[in-house]
């Protein structure tokens, strides 16, 4: 296979992956065809051949097995596999190992606001402020979409207080809800590939406070989203985290059309939080929180450099 070629499968691969919604189907055709165009790209340039093969195993949501074969690709040229790694961390739900790769990329290229809205996949998850505030600050937005998803990086500081609050008030742990989101991560995207938007609503009523949580899937049914549930279900295998799923009222739902008319927000990205309260925001007032305007971000010379930095703080 020419290199021109391998090029143009690997790009109708990405093209696909990245414009697709719905369920997996680990027997489509095409996915053994392109498992062997990955093995014989693998010859001449095995970068991008495991990368490929990654990509094939993740559509096929043989997800654990796509990880392995995008971190052979990662070890041998980060710059090939680097986005696409991150990004099959978190698939995995390993949020935390996910944040780090995402801010190594941004050191790389500070105006890529694809890696900037990676990281806010896995905050969302995480709850990890420190890492959402190094994003931040590594960042450089060059145009109007990269100064929204700086803007949401922003709004997602007060999220993060606000869904803390709530689950103290749960008495959930930070590190239980971490794992908790791991599990139902990696159940998801078993079954399922592409966007999602997850909705967050915090009530209070005389019962005390609650959280409910939906994960919400665009082209899928019903009976779909029961199947994904129960597949949940099985996965949370010890009481402790049976009573965080119970706590948090965890579902998956089907996308319903009508939503796309009544809900101001549409599942363009991979994880959508509502607040249960709109509150003022004022980007000026969040800069000099962070004095993010002021911030020199040094040059790093290798990985070690750039996770001492991470870790002592900016």
């Amino acid at each position: 296979m020419t290199a021109p070629q391998a090029q143009t499968k690997l790009n109708d691969l990405s093209e696909f992956m990245n414009s697709y919604e719905g369920l997996v189907n680990p027997k489509k055709l095409e996915w053994h065809r392109w498992l062997k165009d990955a093995q014989a790209l693998r010859i001449n340039d095995p970068a991008e051949g495991y990368l490929m093969e990654g990509l094939v195993y993740r559509a096929q949501g043989k997800i654990a097995k796509g990880l392995e074969y995008l971190t052979k690709s990662y070890r041998l040229d980060k710059m090939v596999a680097g986005k696409n790694y991150a990004f099959m961390l978190a698939e995995n739900g390993l949020h935390s190992e996910a944040e780090l790769a995402f801010l190594q990329l941004l050191e790389i290229n500070r105006a890529d606001s694809s890696l900037l809205e990676g990281l806010l996949l896995s905050v969302h998850r995480t709850l990890n402020k420190d890492s959402l505030m190094k994003a931040i600050k590594l960042f450089c937005p060059t145009n109007p979409v990269a100064d929204k998803v700086r803007a949401d990086a922003f709004v997602l500081i007060e999220e993060i207080d606000a869904e803390i609050a709530s689950l103290e008030m749960l008495d959930i742990p930070i590190e239980a809800y971490r794992e908790f989101w791991e599990i139902v991560d990696k159940t998801k995207n078993k079954y399922y590939m592409g966007n999602t938007k997850v909705i967050i609503e915090h009530q209070t009523d005389e019962f005390g406070k609650s959280l409910l949580i939906e994960d919400v899937l665009p082209n899928v049914s019903a009976e779909d989203c029961a199947r994904l549930n129960y597949e949940l279900e099985k996965a949370i295998n010890n009481e402790y985290l049976s009573d965080i799923y119970r706590k948090t009222n965890f579902k998956f739902t089907p996308w319903i059309k009508e939503q796309e008319t009544n809900t101001q927000s549409q599942p363009e990205t991979t994880s959508v939080r509502e607040m249960p309260e709109p509150f003022d925001f004022d980007l000026e007032r969040m800069e000099k929180m962070l004095d993010t305007e002021f911030v020199e971000v040094p040059h790093f010379n290798t990985d070690e450099e750039l996770i001492a930095w991470i870790e002592d703080g900016a």
